[in-house]
């Protein structure tokens, strides 16, 4: 076509994993590309960045999604198994509304249950649109 374009993960940041996520999510790759992708579904929001920090204090995860992807489904794998850390398509998602304020005495019983302390999620931006 002679389209000569930039590439397009910078002007997607963090919504690169959003895009990876909804893709495998809604079928749009086979099953062995969906198990390759499986790392990039993630995204290092803020408030998935405290939750697993919260559990693994060595994770040092930042909101750039070529170095905190692959961490954070690593971390996920070693807390729950390999056959569980998709979370059934959903990846991200459920730490996501996990994380909200609505559901935070009940997350501050797990953690406490868990004897850990529960992490700040900075809920100034509860959507996550700009939390990252």
């Amino acid at each position: 076509m002679g389209i000569d374009a930039g590439p397009i993960d910078r002007a997607l940041g963090i919504g690169a994993n959003w895009l990876i996520r909804e893709l495998s999510r809604n079928r749009v790759r086979n099953s062995d590309e969906a198990e390759w992708m499986a790392p990039y579904c993630w995204a290092p929001t803020k408030r998935v960045r405290a939750f697993l920090t919260a559990l693994d204090p060595n994770l040092h995860l930042t909101a750039n999604k070529d170095v905190s992807w692959n961490m954070i489904y690593r971390c996920v794998i070693d807390h729950i198994g390999a056959d569980r850390a998709s979370f059934g398509g959903d990846y991200d998602l459920p730490l996501q509304i996990v994380t909200r304020t609505q559901f935070r005495k009940r997350l501050n019983e797990w953690f406490e249950e868990a004897d850990l302390k529960t992490p700040e999620f900075g809920d100034e931006s509860e959507d996550g649109a700009d939390d990252a």
